[in-house]
């Protein structure tokens, strides 16, 4: 995530009551189009980064933030930004002993704050705030009780499991990032379907940025695992992070998605078992988790 904070940082009690404002905005026009300013527009990434968590194209042309996320407060204007008043969520790969800072004085801003989410002491004491304001738009909650409602009811006949697979699908700008991620191996979703989460009375709900290789991966275990039953959610990022926070218990790939798709779940952390592998750390760092968030982590 990347934002410029506006007007002064959190301090106790961390109460958010004009949080989250963004000077930042982002380009978002569709791939294979002709690029346009609009209302939002990226720092530093085209047709790349459009939600809070991560980076993903919009599902619709035109469709912005604001729409997207009716209780965020936007700006449209661009101030220069130094150098040095950028916060970088790499920290903890250069070597520095915490990758938390403390905001600057609002005399400071503006600011760019590039990875103000990928640290839990900066946002996780207001965490019903955090809920409050990242709240999808009401038709989309209403599309995702419409069609998918029947699995994710506290009720349903198998406990929902949002699964997200990051496989990379052709023409991905991230081909690098993914190799460097090394996300998990085969053997943790293995050890998922067996022992960790099993299959008795579980419906996986897999989510993926390659929906055909996907089902292949999926089509895969069922064999190894008989009781195995599964759906895939082809939806858009925005569909498909509602609908992974509904469910009762979340398998995380190396991935921002993965983690804000278990974190939204308003019954966190008591809801249900939430599972990483240890790569998830190799690009995100061990303080994206809060420490009272007692997920299961396998492959150490």
């Amino acid at each position: 995530m990347q934002t410029r904070p506006f007007p002064p940082p959190l301090s106790p009690p961390f109460k958010l009551s004009a949080p989250l404002t963004n000077y930042s905005s982002f380009t978002h026009s569709p791939p294979h189009t002709h690029t346009h300013r609009s209302f939002f527009q990226h720092w530093n990434r085209k047709l790349h980064t459009f939600d809070p968590w991560g980076g993903h194209t919009p599902p619709l042309p035109g469709l912005t933030l604001k729409h997207a996320f009716p209780r965020l407060r936007w700006m449209t204007i661009e101030p220069p930004v130094d150098v040095h008043h950028v916060f970088n969520r790499y920290a903890f790969k250069l070597g520095q002993p915490d990758d938390y800072a403390q905001m600057p004085e609002a005399s400071l801003a503006p600011l760019y704050i590039h990875g103000y989410f990928f640290n839990y002491r900066h946002w996780h004491a207001a965490r019903q705030d955090v809920l409050h304001i990242l709240a999808l738009h009401p038709a989309i909650q209403r599309y995702a009780e419409l069609v998918y409602g029947d699995w994710l009811a506290p009720d349903a006949a198998r406990e929902p499991v949002s699964l997200h697979l990051r496989l990379g699908y052709s023409g991905e700008p991230a081909t690098d990032l993914l190799r460097d991620r090394r996300l998990p191996p085969g053997d943790f979703y293995a050890d998922i379907f067996g022992d960790v989460l099993g299959t008795s009375n579980k419906l996986y709900l897999v989510f993926s940025d390659n929906p055909p290789k996907a089902r292949q991966v999926m089509q895969g275990y069922e064999s190894r695992f008989p009781g195995l039953r599964w759906e895939l959610i082809d939806e858009n990022v925005l569909t498909s992070i509602h609908i992974m926070a509904r469910c009762k218990h979340h398998v995380l790939t190396s991935s921002t998605l993965s983690f804000w798709g278990a974190y939204l779940d308003h019954k966190q952390p008591t809801g249900g078992t939430t599972v990483l592998h240890a790569t998830f750390f190799i690009d995100h760092g061990r303080d994206m988790i809060p420490p009272d968030y007692n997920w299961r982590v396998l492959g150490e």
